[in-house]
Order: C-alpha cells, then structure tokens, then sequence
C-alpha cells in the first residue's frame, strides 16, 4: 500500500509541475510525502499494526488535500507556475502599451483563480492605460488591502490623470503619511498640494522628500513655486537657483526661467 501511495504521489507531484503547470508548493509537499511514506515502508512498516498504517495513509492523504485546497485559494503567493507565467505576460502587455490584451488575459485569470488583488490592480492598471477611469476605479474598490503602496501609487496616478485633484492630493498624502521613507510618495504629496495651492502642506512634504534625496531638484522647484505663489520672492529665487545647479530637464528649466523673468518685472 505505502508503494503504491508512494508511486501516485510522486507521479501527481511531476503531472502537477510538468504538465498542470501548478503550485510548486504542492508538488514539493506531496514529493516529500511520498518520500516519507517511503521511508516508512523499508524501516518501520513490520512495527506498525495494520489499522494505524491506513490511519498514517489516510493523514498523508489529508495533508497533500489540504495544501492542495490552500495553494489553490492563493495562486498568486504560492508558485503557480502557469499563474506566474500570464502574469509576466500581462507585465509584459501592459509594458508595450497593449491594455486590451492585458485585459483579455486578466479576465481569463481572474475566471481561472478568482479576483485577488494583484490581479484587480492590474485590471485597473490596465483600464488606466486604455483612459477608463470609472472601471479603473471600479477595480480598485474591490480591493481589499487598500493600504498597500501599489494601491496608493495607482489610485493617485488615477485621481490625477482624471483631474480630480483634491482626492489625488488626500491619496497622496495618506500614502506619504502611512510611509514616511517613501521619498517618491512625499515628492508627488507635496506637488499635488502645492498645485491645489495648499502650500504649507506642499512645503512640509516637499521638504521631506529633498532630506530623504538632496539630489531631488524637482523639489527645490516645487519649494520655488511655494514661495513665489506665497509672494516671496527672494526665497523663491534662491530655490530656483539651488534647483539649476543641481540640475534640471528642459520643461522645469523653462518653467523656473518664466518664473525668473515674472520676479525680475514684479522688482522693476
């Protein structure tokens, strides 16, 4: 009986992997099972009164089951080797901006493993691509852990790409606040405050971002805009000049010149 639990085991463990593409977790369980209830039969199997070897089978049994149902209910933590697969293929759609194809494969996952949230993100990510904000709102609803950084970063891109400032500045800053070493999510609160012309919000958390990266000039520019909007002037040139030496692209060269130009009329 072990061989036999052992032979099917074992042969399920490769059909899970080879041809099934399936959760690795649970082709290595059920090797090791069988393993074991190899083991079993060459040392102890002539110890063992009969009825306790059907219990220890039907126990080996029971695990391989549970783990099974367990790796099923979270493909997306547990090695699904066709899972990880479309993944890297919608990652791979979305990359060459294809969002009707990530969205077909996702529809196909979601029917196959059911709507976990990695997979509702990449929905949304891609109903953002293809400029469907309602449904890409949608699926961020149905999300349930919304306090995962992937979660903020694309509600606040969503806010902003649909012009509802307001909300992308409270996404912005819930986000900087719940993580205070994410220099990037201080960076994006404190220009969006600053756009909406909350410039004290703006300063704290556009300051924050430049101690966390002093090489971030976006900042110092944003900190300008601060200033000069707050009329003054002296301040803003002084970040403004701070912002070129560190360097800048073209479009915010350009900016802080217009600015530069707006100080030197309001001066004369």
């Amino acid at each position: 009986m072990f061989i036999l639990l052992f032979i099917l085991l074992l042969a399920a463990a490769a059909a899970n992997l080879l041809v099934m593409q399936g959760s690795a977790v649970w082709s290595i369980t059920a090797a090791v099972i069988a393993a074991a209830l190899l083991l079993f039969n060459l040392f102890a199997v002539r110890k063992v009164p009969r009825r306790l070897l059907r219990l220890i089978s039907a126990i080996g049994l029971v695990i391989v089951l549970l783990i099974g149902l367990w790796s099923g209910l979270q493909p997306e933590n547990d090695g699904f080797l066709a899972y990880d697969a479309k993944i890297a293929q919608v990652e791979s759609w979305l990359g060459q901006d294809q969002p009707a194809k990530a969205q077909e494969l996702l529809d196909q996952l979601i029917t196959e493993y059911g709507p976990n949230d990695r997979l509702l993100l990449f929905k949304a990510q891609a109903s953002l691509a293809a400029e469907d904000y309602i449904n890409a709102e949608n699926r961020l609803i149905d999300i349930a852990d919304k306090s995962a950084d992937e979660y903020y970063a694309l509600s606040g891109q969503l806010y902003t790409l649909s012009g509802r400032n307001s909300d992308a500045q409270r996404v912005f800053v819930q986000a900087a606040s719940q993580y205070p070493q994410w220099c990037e999510m201080q960076l994006y609160a404190g220009i969006q405050a600053t756009n909406n012309k909350n410039y004290a919000i703006g300063e704290y958390f556009l300051l924050r971002a430049f101690e966390q990266d002093p090489a971030l000039a976006v900042a110092l520019y944003y900190l300008g805009v601060t200033r000069y909007e707050q009329g003054l002037d002296d301040e803003a040139a002084d970040y403004f000049d701070e912002a070129l030496s560190i360097g800048v692209d073209a479009t915010i060269a350009s900016y802080i010149s217009w600015y530069q130009e707006q100080m030197g009329a309001d001066q004369s």
